[in-house]
């Protein structure tokens, strides 16, 4: 142990961030929980290395100590040992994995990492490193082109794409490849997470490789890209030479991971201890030929996601807070996703202002209590019967029970039924009114701005959809799929509106006929109450809840609707007007 606190006190001052370094450092981190004759092993190794030396002698070793598995090879007699003067692959990757699960606790990072080739062994040395499930979402091996087509088909195509040479067909192993395969895999990151301000966490990486074999002329390539939730594209293009020696296919698979793994702790740190040529070798002639970074405001703009909105090339685009300096910001992500269960607060928001605040936080309160008596009636229920209700209820209880406040979505429709669409310039400008409100008012713990093509509810519930977490509908009955995927948060006019059969051609059958439907495709209401004030002078100010108009509806109708309790919404709305008070005097 002092031989090794000595060497690597020497080694870091004459030979830092060299692969010795390197090899030092895990086995410092591997050797504090080891038994004390791998620790001698290990010395050994070390001691070889710093002084170049080809061999060593064992002496009388025990029975018991010739019987450790790390010792197999060693008689009990004289016996001499080599070794090459090359570092141990292992060692680089566990390195690396374990300085990036260290770096979460700073800089929480979720990934999806999809390989079109080689490089699976980053996702061993994550999942073999404690504190993975942190990091890792999901790892894609997609090794067949059928496997890639239908992996990148799932998601939009990305917005952006490097400029390469005219070829004769798409190149599976290319860097245009890496990033369609980093983009679809953001968008199924996206999909993993469990609130929006998570979005902001997520990292899609690709890679693409094309390894030869050893007696080719052509040289092995490794194309990685990495994109975050705001579009940023990191790209490595990168060259596996035979100089003076050459890989094996296993050494150069090997390397790839470490490559994948360098430049996702490239990424998440500014200064590594690990440099890159600590993983290339220039007597091999690798070589990186390009680094691509690009980070375009045109495409990544609020502008241009509602160009794209009204020239129909997407759906819905969602913005989120960014907090820059002191001052919050919206941003738009480039993989719209929602999270499960979510409240949607559709409406003009012209401007936003602290009673859609308010009422979105009754919301909320509202909610949480629902979601508690759920996991309740989840504990006390018997077990379910059938395997994807079985699978579905864990998911829900888990998610409740650890993310008990629901997000909120401020969802506007920038095309209108029975008038123009909104400009670019004015959804920018109310883009910014809630940037705005949210630097002077207390806005809800997760919340964002989404901006959609659907005027009507029938048309959101179609776009919502889209971008809601996938469920069991191939395996699941027609009960499973009615359960709750989405709570409208609407005033009680609108609410008076949606039951009103003027709307359904005058038809009280058409509106329940229209309303059950949007029930069993997952669609729940809660509904704020206003007050209105009275008529006559010194006339006491009365709360409307909807509650008259709720009970003439059927009880299957009833349970789509959630008022929201008087005391909920009041409480709320007397704290903020006794806060102002407090500011204004």
């Amino acid at each position: 142990e002092n031989d090794i606190s000595r060497c690597t006190t020497e080694t870091k001052r004459k030979q830092k961030n060299t692969p010795l370094h390197l090899y030092m450092k895990s086995i410092q981190y591997r050797i504090k929980n080891q038994h004390k004759w791998k620790w001698l092993f290990q010395t050994i190794l070390l001691m070889q290395r710093i002084y170049s030396i080809n061999s060593f002698t064992f002496q009388g070793l025990t029975t018991r100590r010739r019987q450790s598995h790390h010792f197999h090879s060693i008689q009990r007699s004289t016996t001499t040992m080599s070794f090459s003067t090359t570092y141990n692959k292992e060692d680089v990757s566990s390195t690396l994995a374990q300085e990036i699960i260290e770096k979460i606790s700073t800089n929480p990072t979720k990934i999806c990492l999809a390989i079109a080739g080689s490089g699976s062994s980053a996702l061993s040395s994550l999942t073999s490193t404690p504190g993975a499930s942190s990091l890792l979402l999901e790892g894609i091996l997609a090794y067949d082109r059928h496997s890639y087509a239908n992996f990148v088909a799932r998601h939009p195509p990305p917005t952006f794409l490097p400029q390469e040479k005219e070829s004769k067909g798409y190149g599976y192993a290319s860097l245009k490849s890496s990033v369609v395969l980093a983009n679809a895999a953001l968008h199924q990151a996206c999909q993993y997470t469990t609130d929006l301000h998570s979005l902001q966490n997520c990292i899609g990486i690709g890679c693409a490789s094309s390894l030869v074999s050893s007696d080719s002329s052509q040289n092995s390539k490794c194309f990685i890209s990495l994109m975050d939730w705001n579009g940023t594209i990191t790209s490595h293009d990168i060259t596996f030479g035979f100089g003076e020696k050459r890989r094996s296919r296993r050494e150069e698979d090997g390397l790839c991971g470490d490559l994948i793994l360098y430049s996702l702790l490239q990424y998440m740190k500014e200064e590594n201890d690990i440099l890159l040529e600590d993983i290339l070798k220039k007597d091999y002639g690798d070589a990186i030929l390009t680094t691509h970074s690009s980070n375009d405001e045109s495409i990544s703009s609020i502008k241009q996601k509602t160009q794209d909105i009204l020239n129909k090339n997407t759906h819905a685009v969602l913005a989120l807070p960014f907090q820059k300096s002191e001052k919050i910001e919206m941003k738009p992500s480039h993989a719209t996703s929602l999270p499960n269960d979510p409240l949607i607060f559709p409406g003009s928001f012209n401007p936003p202002h602290i009673g859609h605040v308010s009422l979105a936080n009754a919301a909320i309160k509202t909610m949480k209590r629902i979601r508690h008596k759920e996991r309740q009636t989840l504990l006390s229920s018997p077990p379910p019967t059938s395997l994807p209700t079985e699978i579905q209820s864990s998911i829900t209880y888990h998610y409740t029970k650890h993310h008990p406040t629901p997000s909120v979505i401020f969802e506007m429709s920038i095309t209108n039924a029975d008038k123009p669409s909104l400009s670019v310039k004015e959804v920018e400008r109310r883009c910014g009114l809630f940037a705005s409100l949210a630097n002077e008012e207390e806005m809800p713990m997760d919340w964002g701005v989404l901006f959609t093509s659907a005027p009507l509810f029938s048309n959101k519930v179609n776009v919502l959809q889209k971008y809601l977490p996938s469920t069991f509908s191939k395996w699941s009955n027609e009960a499973e799929e009615s359960k709750r995927k989405v709570t409208f948060v609407i005033g009680v006019d609108t609410f008076v509106r949606i039951i009103n059969p003027k709307y359904y051609e005058d038809s009280y059958e058409n509106m329940l006929e229209a309303v059950r439907d949007m029930g069993r495709k997952g669609v729940r209401y809660i509904v704020g109450g206003r007050l209105e004030q009275g008529k006559e002078q010194g006339e006491i100010s009365k709360f409307i809840t909807g509650q008259e108009e709720l009970s003439t509806l059927p009880n299957d109708v009833q349970d789509l609707f959630i008022l929201i309790r008087e005391e909920d919404f009041v409480l709320i709305l007397v704290a903020r007007n006794f806060e102002n008070r407090l500011l204004l005097s």
